[in-house]
């Protein structure tokens, strides 16, 4: 009885021993979880796992506390490094996020400058962008050079009195300048120094050689002008002389271009209006309705029509002149790329007083765009002076020696007025150029001066 005893309290000792070991076991491990890793030993994969001593029951309540202590101390770790990683790595996302805002700023503002000075660039500029090489404008300067020969050849076959007309009223005259220097002299020195002054060097760039190449164009341009001019001139006077030798041609209006050149001869008869007809042109005499039914029996001296039919020819021949003097220096346009303006025209003599010459800060080589609104104006104004047939015909009605007269004495006024009005617009802009430029004589006749009195 002792022995049973004796035996079941050593079991339940050993029972509490086991659960104390186990106890103990948890408790460290709970301790050490996430900082010792437990290394088992190895066993045989066919080995069943040892057996506590204590009861199946107990054994399996401690194998889940230690999972579960096992499970919250890795969390518990996990965690720690977690909040320790995400730490310095946001600190170099926001400071990505810095400095990528502050890059997109300075790139902004660099385009923003550049793209300011890139539009202050492109608005200067007028025309094509000009390029040239040295062959090209000695190609320019021999052409220039011919086209000044060329125009001397034709000045020195000229009769004085062209000579004197192209002096008096195709010559800029500013004050400091001399009244009595040929217009041959005036062309050859403005070329002359052109070549001296503008020639680039050896080392110059395409653009400046372009920019020179153009000033040569510019200058081939006007002495061509000049040249149509004298050719004009020149017929005018060969026109006169004919008209001189007309029996009946002592009362046509007086040229203002040839002042010295009176008819006076004279001449009897009468003449109708449809002769009057012929002696513009048969065509017109036909378009106009001037056959034998519908001509009228009026008749008037020979004399005062032939005076009316000169007087018609001289203004439309005047016309013509300044029309082909005018298409050569379309050829401005064409080589500096400027557009003819289109829109409504100020007064020319408005124009002429008030109109902006050039929009750069210094005064340019040649005022091309003001040049194009001042050929535009001529244009408008000869195309509202031409006598059309239309006008001409209404005429059969009042073919009386007071009707006659009283168109010669219109004709008269209008032939008049448009050269006076021309002769002040071009004093005007020769002056207003000079003024805005240096104080230099070659700058007081230079080629803008010259082109605005060809005009």
């Amino acid at each position: 009885m002792y022995e049973a005893v004796e035996e079941r309290e050593a079991r339940e000792t050993e029972a509490d021993t086991a659960v104390r070991s186990a106890s103990q076991e948890k408790k460290e491990q709970s301790v050490h979880a996430g900082q010792t890793d437990v290394v088992s030993e190895p066993q045989d994969c066919c080995d069943p796992p040892p057996l506590p001593c204590a009861s199946i029951p107990d054994a399996l309540a401690d194998i889940e506390e230690q999972q579960l202590g096992l499970t919250d101390a890795t969390s518990l770790g996990t965690k720690n490094q977690t909040n320790e990683s995400e730490v310095p790595r946001r600190k170099p996302k926001r400071r990505a996020l810095i400095w990528s805002a502050a890059f997109v700023a300075v790139l902004l503002a660099v385009l923003t400058i550049a793209s300011r000075r890139a539009l202050k660039k492109t608005a200067q500029l007028k025309g094509p962008l000009l390029t040239s090489n040295p062959e090209e404008v000695k190609m320019f300067e021999e052409a220039l050079q011919d086209q000044v020969e060329g125009f001397k050849r034709l000045w020195e076959t000229a009769s004085p009195a062209t000579r004197q007309s192209f002096h008096a009223h195709y010559t800029p005259k500013v004050q400091g300048s001399s009244p009595t220097t040929s217009p041959l002299n005036l062309f050859e020195r403005q070329v002359s120094w052109l070549l001296q002054k503008n020639r680039p060097g050896k080392r110059a760039t395409p653009e400046q050689q372009g920019q020179y190449a153009q000033m040569l164009q510019i200058a081939w341009v006007v002495i061509k002008a000049a040249e149509a001019r004298l050719v004009c001139l020149k017929q005018l006077e060969e026109f006169l002389a004919k008209a001189h030798r007309s029996d009946e041609s002592r009362l046509s209006v007086r040229n203002p271009f040839f002042p010295g050149g009176t008819w006076t001869t004279s001449g009897g008869g009468l003449l109708s209006f449809r002769g009057f007809m012929n002696l513009l042109e048969p065509e017109k005499a036909a378009s106009a309705g001037c056959g034998e039914a519908s001509a009228t029996d009026e008749a008037v001296p020979k004399a005062l029509a032939h005076s009316l039919a000169n007087s018609i020819q001289m203004h439309e021949l005047q016309l013509e002149m300044d029309a082909k003097v005018h298409q050569v220096f379309h050829e401005l346009l064409l080589i500096t790329g400027t557009a003819l303006p289109c829109g409504p025209q100020r007064p020319i003599e408005e124009l002429a007083k008030t109109g902006a010459l050039f929009s750069e800060q210094r005064r340019p080589f040649f005022p091309v765009s003001f040049f194009a609104s001042l050929l535009s104006s001529f244009s408008r104004i000869h195309k509202a002076q031409e006598i059309p047939e239309e006008i001409i015909s209404t005429w059969m009605y009042q073919w009386t020696y007071e009707g006659v007269t009283q168109r010669l004495t219109e004709l008269e006024d209008l032939i008049r007025e448009n050269a006076s009005a021309t002769a002040s617009v071009k004093k005007t802009l020769v002056n207003r150029w000079v003024l805005l430029g240096p104080e230099d004589a070659n700058d007081s006749t230079d080629f803008a001066c010259l082109a605005f009195s060809l005009l």
